[in-house]
């Protein structure tokens, strides 16, 4: 009976020493599902402050070059154009209508072979052809004929421009640049002598004889223009809603350049223009070898321009231009000196026969030594471009 009272006493006290030690020790838990700690309720965190942006923060001093709302540049601008030039030099009636340096009315070439000039036009051309190949008389004047007409012709250039408008607060711009104009096309011009002259009247046979013969003789020739201009242009530029330009100015130009004939011409067709009749005679031919002659008709001097345009903007700094602009400058020139036998052959084509002696005498064979000619540089076209603002 003590023995039982004994044990049980020794199992009370253990079981209470047990109790006590799990109170003072918290019980273990899985470290995945361990508790996160969280702000005390009773005392609310503050929101964490948001960084504003470095250009926030900035203060910024307006720009005289830039559009402010938009970061947009608008005074200093580099642009590159090109356009189309139609009728360069103005050569486009003499090449097509007129026809230059005209032929003295005895030549065989006038007298029986219906040509005027020795730059023949390419309306008469094609009237002679046409009568040539609509008849069956002895009046075949031409037996082929070409001409391309006018000259035709490209400008490249570029240029610099300062906007004014927040620098002097009025709306006005100035720009210089340059421009190169050269051919593409046209100012070539064929003709093939038909049988007239050698079957047209009692005469054909002495000029046939005299000559060697005429028919079949060729001519051609191509003219050419270039020049360089400098403009300088101070204008009004109106602002449109988006960024977009419209603008108008004028001033001088430096222009350099000129145009030439590039002329050929074989011994057939040399022969029948530097043959002279008078009458019952014929005289010559004061000319015999075929000619291949470069002629030029160069300036250098002041002029205007005008531009009236449309500019559109692309972005902050890119913009295209569509625009009208007229420049011109001309004057009245000498050619380059001709060779001594294009000097020759200017001579004779411009010689008469009086009483039977031709003239000049041949003392002086080289009287004509060089052709006067207006030389107009410019013109009015429309050109399309591309500009960059910098600044």
């Amino acid at each position: 009976m003590r023995t039982h009272t004994l044990l049980a006493l020794g199992l009370t006290l253990a079981s209470r020493a047990f109790a006590q030690d799990a109170a003072a020790s918290p019980p273990a838990v899985e470290p995945a599902e361990a508790p996160v700690a969280t702000a005390p309720a009773a005392i609310p965190a503050a929101p964490a402050p948001i960084p504003a942006p470095a250009a926030a923060t900035q203060h910024v001093t307006p720009s005289a070059h830039c559009d402010c709302e938009g970061g947009r540049k608008e005074i200093l601008s580099f642009g590159i154009s090109t356009g189309l030039r139609a009728n360069m030099a103005s050569l486009g009636d003499t090449i097509a209508k007129d026809g230059t340096v005209e032929l003295g009315s005895n030549t065989a070439l006038r007298a029986l072979g219906g040509t005027k000039n020795v730059f023949q036009s390419g309306k008469d051309d094609a009237v002679l052809l046409h009568n040539s190949s609509s008849t069956n008389s002895a009046y075949k004047f031409l037996d082929r004929q070409e001409n391309s007409g006018a000259l035709m012709g490209i400008t490249v250039g570029g240029e610099v421009k300062l906007e004014l408008a927040k620098l002097v607060d009025l709306p006005l711009f100035i720009r210089a640049g340059a421009d190169y104009t050269f051919r593409v096309g046209g100012g070539y011009s064929e003709r093939v002598l038909g049988s007239a002259i050698e079957n047209a009247t009692p005469l054909g046979g002495a000029v046939r004889d005299a000559t060697g013969g005429v028919t079949g003789g060729t001519m051609s020739y191509q003219f050419d223009a270039r020049w360089l201009e400098l403009p300088l242009t101070i204008g009004l530029s109106i602002p449109i809603e988006g960024g977009h330009k419209v603008y108008g100015g004028f001033g001088p130009s430096y222009y350099r350049g000129g145009f030439s004939v590039d002329l050929n011409m074989d011994e057939r067709y040399v022969r029948a223009a530097t043959t002279l009749l008078d009458g019952n005679t014929v005289y010559g031919p004061l000319v015999s070898n075929a000619l291949n002659e470069k002629i030029d008709f160069t300036w250098a001097g002041l002029g205007f321009n005008y531009v009236l345009g449309l500019e559109a903007r692309v972005g902050d700094r890119n913009a295209l231009f569509f625009e009208y602009a007229a420049t011109g400058g001309a004057d009245t020139r000498f050619s380059s000196a001709p060779s001594a036998d294009g000097q020759r052959f200017l001579t004779a084509v411009n010689s008469g026969v009086t009483g039977g002696v031709v003239v000049p005498a041949q003392a002086d064979d080289r009287f004509l030594k060089r052709i006067a000619y207006p030389v107009v540089l410019g013109g009015g076209f429309f050109r399309i471009g591309y500009r960059f603002y910098a600044l």
